[in-house]
């Protein structure tokens, strides 16, 4: 696959023909802080919750060097990171991992000592990727020492291991001596039916085998894999096919129906082996135009670079029991280009106001105080309850009746450079009412001219009315996460928004609102 560089600070020229829309084919190196940036920043906005970073035995200065911009930037961003060693080829992996994690990542680099790094009751994370398998090293001894010795060591240790571990006997109490085990799936199954399949022969069997010997379990899921251009002779091209991502949702759904909360997702950015679900090209247009690459539209259906970010947003919400368990993917193939994206992570936006009704707006709040004794309404960022990522707005009160009943908090100001919608503007975001009365709020908009959201009755994909007093349609779940959407260009294009509000309106009603709001998008 080749990366969609559009949003790198830094870029460096190749030997590649020009892409098909005539722009030179460039590509990022890791090796600048920069594009690490991104990409942990693309992690917290898709809400990725942690990265494995990968270590193998070669050029470990270069790796190193990574190890640390990787480090500083899920410090910068709120995100977990852990070392995932990968003994590929490594052969002296015994002596050599021991070593390098004392003196090297802990003692030189001090990676463990940030706060940005994956502990697991307590403990420091790292995972060893390979025992097991056939072309890798065949030490089942030296295997055992390795995994003894990091735990006296503290660590909660991984093993990466293969589909088939329960039957592997000679390796079976290197498994055993893990904290959690993660079998490898890339390569597996190719459809739809064969993931069922594995689910049925693998995930339901692994889980109750890990259950029953202390050990925690992580499946694994791929959207797809393809090696065609490294592999001698060329493999297929598109040889397990993404069918734009019900393959991978499938998986999702059945990590789910196992009742298992919890997936490693392979790969963010491996684009050698087609498993990448960062933002990569769509068509032809986006990469070099003298070899194959495998783009996003080859099974038919026109995909934005983002897609599978945005796929593995909404499966990651499904699997920890945010959303309901949805048998068909949800994750709209195509936005449009985004005007403003928040989630309230670390390295999103921040609310220009923080528990601040807008008092020159109809005098708000009416009828509404603190739910607590002798506060006020609030309405600001918080990590306990997100759609994705771990931060969402927290908003609550108590209504008091009356014929008017509402209280519309400032939240986002556009005022030096508002967003001018088009026909085709769309306005969505994800509502968490742990309360009756919070299914009655609601994302509302103001505009230059001053006329709002709520002028007009604008609805969402279910036909419902995105206006705060209609409830939603007055019957949305609690307790859980619902996503809405409304083409609000159809009415406003042109319009300009200066401010974003989150309004709370039900005439007459008494007693606490309480809830979240997540992951507002405004696009163009």
């Amino acid at each position: 696959m080749w990366p969609d560089t559009r949003e790198y600070t830094k870029l460096y020229k190749t030997d590649f023909a020009p892409l098909g829309n005539g722009q030179p084919a460039q590509l990022y190196s890791d090796y600048d802080y920069s594009t690490v940036l991104t990409h942990f920043k693309w992690m917290s906005q898709y809400g990725i919750d942690c990265a494995a970073l990968q270590r193998f035995h070669d050029q470990p200065e270069l790796r190193n060097d990574v190890s640390l911009n990787v480090k500083k930037a899920a410090e910068a961003t709120g995100e977990k990171f852990y070392i995932m060693y990968d003994v590929s080829g490594w052969n002296t992996f015994g002596d050599d991992l021991p070593k390098d994690w004392n003196d090297t990542l802990v003692g030189k680099l001090h990676l463990t000592d940030s706060s940005a790094y994956a502990r697991e009751g307590g403990k420091p994370v790292v995972c060893i990727w390979g025992f097991g398998f056939g072309d890798r090293p065949d030490e089942p001894v030296a295997a055992l020492q390795t995994v003894n010795w990091f735990k006296a060591h503290g660590c909660y240790v991984i093993l990466g291991v293969p589909r088939d571990f329960r039957n592997d006997q000679k390796f079976a109490d290197v498994y055993k001596a893990s904290n959690m085990l993660s079998p490898w799936t890339v390569g597996s199954y190719k459809n739809v039916s064969g993931a069922d399949d594995y689910r049925d022969h693998n995930l339901v069997p692994d889980l109750a085998f890990c259950k029953a010997n202390g050990i925690d379990y992580q499946p694994v899921i791929f959207p797809g894999f393809a090696w065609s251009n490294w592999q001698k002779p060329p493999a297929p091209v598109n040889d397990f096919p993404r069918l734009h991502g019900d393959f991978m949702w499938e998986q999702f759904a059945n990590v789910r129906r196992t009742g298992i909360t919890n997936a490693y997702v392979a790969m963010f950015d491996e684009v050698n082996e087609g498993t990448a679900i960062y933002k990569v090209a769509e068509d032809d247009s986006m990469k070099p135009t003298d070899q194959y690459f495998l783009t996003l539209d080859a099974d038919g259906v026109h995909c934005s670079s983002d897609f599978y970010l945005r796929l593995v947003a909404d499966g990651t919400a499904m699997v920890k029991g945010f959303t309901p368990l949805q048998d068909t993917l949800p994750t709209p193939h195509v936005v449009g280009e985004t005007l403003f994206h928040t989630g309230f992570e670390t390295a999103d936006p921040a609310p220009d106001w923080i528990n601040s009704p807008d008092t020159e707006y109809n005098k708000s709040p009416l009828n509404v105080v603190g739910y607590e004794k002798g506060t006020k309404p609030s309405c600001y960022p918080k990590e306990d309850m997100a759609h994705t990522g771990k931060r969402s707005l927290a908003f609550s009160g108590e209504a008091n009746g009356g014929r008017k009943t509402y209280c519309t908090f400032k939240v986002f100001s556009f005022s030096e450079h508002p967003l001018e919608l088009s026909s085709t503007s769309t306005l969505s975001y994800a509502l968490y009412p742990s309360t009756d009365n919070a299914r009655y709020t609601a994302i509302d908009l103001h505009f230059t001219d001053g006329s709002t959201l709520h002028d007009k009755n604008c609805l969402d994909q279910s036909g419902n009315s995105i206006n705060a007093a209609a409830g939603h349609g007055a019957n949305i779940a609690l307790n859980t996460w619902s996503q809405f959407t409304s083409p609000i260009g159809e009415q406003f294009a042109g319009k300009k928004v200066d401010k974003i509000w989150v309004t709370f309106n039900r005439p007459e009603a008494t007693g606490i609102y309480r809830g979240y709001i997540d992951d507002i998008l405004i696009t163009r």
